[in-house]
């Protein structure tokens, strides 16, 4: 690898295959065609060949192969991040106090700088992903929003207390050299697994090329291996794209974006609206996505057509308070937000988390801004003490009888799913549905939100009765794709929130 701005980068390509495949007759074959190859274990028992860019006869034959599941570029992750230098009163200066055991959530970035500001709210450790050299620019933007995105803003957005940060570089200085996406992965996932113990991550980077509307990315594989491995929540900013007036016209998410279990954020502006460069997952077989949305700035048009930029403020390496904008900032304020839930719910599951925040989040657009907006701080813990919550874990069927009030049935329900990381058949092969009965007569095809017609794992409803007050069943069942993949053996757990 060269030093400085130019770079000699390899072009490699991966295969993946089929789940039957003689794994030992297919490297023995690249061995006596001289083919160089690296075999990388992305997670457990799924295995992605690295090759170097073969010929267009190689190509041809391997995209032709019957043990071969795909061949495709193996992309490199590149950041481009500007900010720039605002002339805005710098906030009150606060420290973490010693004394006080606060919340710490993890931020995989490139990197957190030696800011006053931040110092005493940042945990740092001996381990190491990042052995190039560092410039801690969007990481360290990052990690201002989640410390001081309220006093920074005009508005307050989350309305807690600070939280810790854990410093997780996996990104180096670009300028010096560049990952592939298996570096990227490999590092992010050794992150992750080495402190299980934090609940609550932020990943605010996606590579910059949109998602198969087919199937899901590596990069969405492993962050819903590991969610489902160790009971984790990663906040993942939904991508930014070009600024499109016509919200319809929007690209799509971009790859890592495309993960079931996470909890994908999206950007509005100040009055609640999708930001013109937000992007969505409209049209995917798959994923209905983002979740939920969080102020990250904006790009808009004023009256005589010149571009404006409504930006979200934090800090540069240097100290000073600079302005930018993003989904990455949206999803740091989520972060934050979740942060603060274990002020007051140390012991709060992922799900729990999930269900929360989707509970109180209002002004949704489906593909643009998910459920919408959450409350702050103090709406979610009032949200709390006025709801049913449930936790469990459903084997089959499950029943309950729970009263309403105010003419209206609002509840979220956060779950398991059954996931197939092969993708050998659809990727969601199971979910928890739920159904609403009342004197024999069924209620969910009245949801506000509409049928949920793919399997996800995020379901809310919003019901209009016809009596103020009164008492509904509520069904949960398992939803099987489809019914040879049907299995008894597995229960999949939840988290149900009704408000009372």
């Amino acid at each position: 690898m060269k030093k400085g701005n130019k770079m000699n980068l390899k072009q490699h390509y991966k295969i993946k295959l089929q789940e039957d495949a003689d794994n030992f007759s297919w490297e023995r074959e690249l061995r006596e065609r001289g083919i160089f190859f690296e075999k990388k274990e992305y997670f457990p028992n799924y295995i992605i060949y690295k090759i170097e860019k073969p010929s267009e006869d190689i190509l041809k034959e391997f995209s032709q192969r019957r043990e071969i599941s795909k061949i495709e570029i193996m992309h490199h992750y590149f950041l481009n991040f500007q900010t720039h230098v605002m002339e805005v009163q710098m906030p009150p200066y606060e420290k973490a106090s010693a004394d006080k055991k606060y919340p710490v959530v993890g931020v995989l970035d490139n990197g957190i700088a030696n800011v006053e500001m931040m110092n005493s709210w940042i945990y740092h450790d001996e381990k190491q992903y990042c052995p190039e050299r560092q410039h801690p620019t969007h990481g360290n933007f990052i990690a201002g929003v989640i410390l001081y995105g309220d006093e920074l803003s005009d508005k307050k957005w989350i309305a807690g207390e600070k939280i810790k940060i854990y410093d997780a570089v996996i990104v180096p200085d670009f300028s010096v050299c560049q990952l592939e996406e298996d570096e990227l992965l490999f590092r992010l996932r050794k992150a992750v697994e080495e402190h299980t113990w934090i609940k609550i991550w932020n990943l605010s980077i996606s590579i910059r090329f949109a998602v198969d509307l087919e199937r899901i990315s590596e990069f969405g594989l492993l962050l819903d291996y590991l969610q489902e491995k160790y009971d984790i929540i990663i906040c993942k900013s939904c991508g930014n794209g070009e600024f499109i007036k016509d919200k319809e016209e929007k690209g799509s998410i971009l790859q890592g974006s495309d993960t079931i279990r996470s909890l994908v954020v999206a950007s509005c502006n100040q009055d609640g609206e999708v930001s013109s460069f937000s992007l969505s997952g409209r049209g995917h077989k798959i994923l209905e996505k983002p979740d939920i949305a969080m102020y990250g700035g904006d790009v808009f048009w004023d009256a005589d057509g010149k571009r404006k930029i409504s930006g979200v403020y934090s800090f540069s390496p240097k100290g000073e308070i600079v302005s930018s904008f993003g989904t990455s900032f949206a999803t740091a304020r989520m972060t934050s937000l979740l942060g603060n839930i274990l002020f007051w719910k140390e012991d709060a599951s992922a799900l729990f988390l999930k269900a929360m925040a989707v509970q109180t989040a209002s002004h949704g657009e489906k593909y643009f801004l998910g459920y919408g907006c959450p409350k702050d701080t103090a709406g979610i813990q009032k949200e709390y003490e006025n709801s049913y919550i449930l936790e469990g874990n459903l084997l089959e069927e499950e029943r309950i009888t729970l009263a309403y009030r105010n003419g209206k049935i609002k509840c979220t329900l956060s779950s398991d799913v059954i996931l197939d990381y092969h993708q050998e058949e659809d990727y969601v092969l199971c979910d928890i549905n739920l159904s609403f009965e009342k004197n024999g007569k069924k209620y969910e095809n009245e949801n506000l939100f509409g049928e949920y017609v793919k399997l996800n794992n995020l379901k809310k409803y919003e019901i209009s009765m016809e009596e103020e007050e009164g008492e509904i069943e509520i069904i949960f069942s398992k939803r099987w794709g489809k019914v040879e993949n049907k299995k008894k053996d597995r229960a999949l757990s939840y988290c149900f929130v009704f408000q009372k």
